[in-house]
């Protein structure tokens, strides 16, 4: 900036601050030109609350309670109608009487509590079968889980016949209950306030009971609820229970859990369900709970929890701290490549378990669970298992291999400290979950080029031309894995088939035509030297193949090739399964999974069964969305919708073509889009050229 030029601004400045500031006539005129208006510059700053007051009364006094004759008199505290009451339709209760039903859970449950009675009492006021429904129709219904709640549900909001198919004895309950079919039509006076506020309080206590029988067939936990105890007092009351029954018992728990859930996938049209590849994402999640954590002093009034601490990965600083209990969810994940998604994603199975104890174990609950449920991946058609890092350090016994057992292809993401060189076999070595030729350990730049791109030290085209390089020494398989023999790996170099060429392997030449005419071999040149090779030959360069069997295996492996892009775009389609499941299940107008007072109870068995019924309700919505937002796929005749909601939702319609102004080639009918390509001519509901709206899913 010139010295004229500065001199100049600075004086405008200058006479601009000395301005006047401007008057309005009007307070409508200040609004209109976009004034600066303070706290005075209103028109009603100044009137006092007696004007306030006056003028209020006079609109109500008009407006409510009749200044003419056919104005009624104001509403009596007698007339209120219930408020926010959940009210079932006889087929709503029959329908979702039959949804679980058909999952075991409530016979199993009136079973143990039968074999569990010492002597003949009398019959319960709410069954088993009562509870669930209840519960079940407080969260598909967008409505908290409390007992209150469902309660509420089976006293005033079903039928006389309804009650009767659910078992709810309401001929035990100290008043008759108030029913919504036989109320008489109007109930006036103090008395029948009275009679109705005990018998709600009635039901509340009976619906309690009966769900502490529930709880207590399943319960794994021997910790007292309810109370903050000092420690001293928590150790003297604890029950003694055998290692075995607590086993037995979590095992009941987990099952009972994932058949609630699981029966939401029941309702998955065939259609549906065949379009799903036995692919998956599990991760952990704080579940934060009702209650405040253990202090030095006293414990917590729910000490099944635990504290659970996030910390930010780069300054180590302490961002969330929260008394929960982990929630080891696996979901469904779609992994076709593309911005079209053939499958919700849902949750299939899930566990609990205080924060940081035994993730291997919860995450080989979650498998079984999946695989007892006729969902998992078979040897036929295995399926993608993705995790976050916390699965990746777990020990290979405890996640990797047993994952493998079941058919699943674990995909893994790595800590800074576990990239590079992570073990080796009869020769060969693993970098970053592959095998490798040994003659790669000479070459520094390949081993160490995650790690470079991650310092930032080298660019993204440099990091992929690296990764490309080090593909070219990777094994290749000759036979894979059956039940009788393991896989067989083979070297870059060896067979007819060889990529590579090395001067200990019998090659064959390959020559190919180039531009100028040669004809070169152009393949991989290997070297056989370096640190693997100071004791002579390895075993994979002496055989023709060599054969890894799990217990060779580092919990590092994978199938495909880390930091190529077919593997991130496969690991980002896994793990959209979960962030999808945080967002949308956590939202606080929906789910609302990490919000405590939506699940005002204690206790392992009590916050898992309560997380089961949001899990299901999680999944019918999710079911419902897919099946109304499905359009059929012209390419391969399935039912997708789109992934990307902040892609354009124009290119769902066709647009209309004018007639007076043709396209001036073929190549202009054609959108540059590939998605529109694909859905090209499909209808969108509610875009311009397609009046008939959304086709039927069926």
């Amino acid at each position: 900036m010139t010295a004229d030029r500065k001199k100049t601004t600075t004086a405008g400045a200058a006479k601009k601050r000395k301005q006047p500031p401007v008057k309005y006539p009007t307070f409508a005129a200040a609004v209109a030109a976009g004034a600066h208006l303070g706290a005075h510059d209103t028109p009603y700053a100044d009137v006092p609350l007696d004007d306030w007051a006056a003028h209020f009364g006079a609109l109500s006094s008009a407006a409510l309670f009749g200044t003419s004759p056919d104005k009624p008199d104001g509403p009596r505290p007698t007339d209120l109608p219930a408020v926010g009451r959940l009210v079932l339709t006889d087929e709503q209760v029959r329908h979702t009487a039959a949804v679980l039903l058909a999952t075991g859970v409530p016979e199993y449950l009136d079973r143990r509590i039968a074999a569990g009675r010492t002597k003949p009492g009398r019959p319960p006021r709410f069954s088993s079968l009562s509870v669930l429904v209840a519960l079940w129709a407080c969260a598909t219904n967008n409505r908290p889980t409390h007992l209150k709640e469902a309660a509420q549900i089976l006293t005033h909001g079903i039928s006389a016949a309804a009650r009767t198919v659910l078992g709810v004895n309401a001929e035990t309950l100290r008043v008759p209950v108030a029913c919504l079919d036989d109320r008489p039509a109007a109930r006036k006076g103090r008395g029948a306030q009275q009679d109705t506020l005990v018998d709600d309080k009635a039901a509340e206590r009976a619906l309690g009971r009966a769900f502490a029988r529930i709880v207590g067939q399943v319960d794994p936990s021997n910790l007292p609820k309810n109370r903050r105890l000092t420690h001293e007092e928590l150790a003297a009351v604890i029950r003694p229970v055998d290692e075995a029954t607590r086993r037995a018992r979590q095992g009941d728990l987990d099952w009972v859990a994932n058949q609630l859930v699981q029966a939401s996938w029941r309702m998955l049209p065939r259609w549906l369900r065949r379009q799903y590849r036995g692919s998956a994402c599990i991760d952990a999640t704080p579940i934060p709970l009702n209650s405040r954590r253990s202090t030095k002093h006293r414990s917590s009034a729910d000490p099944d929890g635990g504290l659970y601490l996030r910390r930010n990965e780069w300054t180590g600083e302490i961002v969330k701290r929260v008394h929960a209990l982990d929630a080891h969810v696996a979901a469904a994940a779609d992994d076709h490549p593309g911005d079209l998604g053939h499958f919700p994603a849902m949750v299939m199975g899930f566990t609990t378990e205080r924060p940081g104890v035994d993730p291997a174990g919860a995450s080989r609950r979650v498998l079984a669970a999946i695989q007892a449920g006729g969902m998992g991946p078979t040897r036929g058609h295995p399926g993608w298992l993705a995790g976050d890092r916390l699965y990746t350090n777990l020990t290979t016994t405890g996640y990797q291999r047993p994952a493998a057992e079941h058919h699943w292809n674990v995909v893994h993401e790595y800590q800074d400290n576990q990239l590079g060189l992570q073990g080796g076999h009869k020769g060969m070595a693993m970098v970053e979950g592959g095998w490798y030729c040994p003659a790669m350990l000479q070459h520094e730049e390949l081993l160490t080029a995650s790690a470079r791109w991650r310092a930032k030290d080298i660019t993204w085209d440099q990091y992929q031309q690296l990764i490309k390089d080090r593909t070219a020494y990777g094994m290749r398989t000759k036979t894979k894995a059956t039940d009788s023999a393991p896989e067989r790996l083979r070297c870059p170099a060896a067979g007819k088939d060889a990529t590579a060429t090395c001067k200990l392997k019998k090659t064959h030449d390959r020559p190919t035509l180039q531009a100028d005419g040669a004809r070169v071999d152009v393949r991989l040149e290997i070297q056989p030297e370096g640190p693997a090779f100071a004791g002579g030959s390895p075993d994979v360069c002496k055989h023709d193949s060599v054969s890894v069997t799990p217990e060779h295996t580092p919990k590092y492996a994978q199938r495909h090739l880390y930091g190529t892009q077919e593997f991130g775009d496969l690991y980002r389609l896994l793990r959209a399964s979960q962030e999808g499941l945080h967002g949308q299940g956590k939202d606080g107008s929906k789910e609302a999974f990490a919000e405590p007072s939506r699940r005002r109870v204690r206790g392992k068995v009590a916050q898992t069964l309560m997380l089961a019924f949001l899990f299901a309700a999680y999944n019918i919505r999710k079911i419902t969305t897919f099946l109304a937002e499905s359009v059929d796929d012209p390419a391969t005749g399935h039912k997708v919708v789109l992934k990307n909601r902040q892609v354009r939702l124009d290119p769902w319609a066709k647009p209309a073509e004018d007639p007076d102004d043709p396209p001036d080639d073929e190549d202009d009918q054609k959108s540059p889009d590939a998605f529109v390509a694909v859905l090209d001519g499909v209808p969108r509901p509610g875009a311009r050229g397609s009046p008939a709206g959304r086709p039927s899913p069926s």
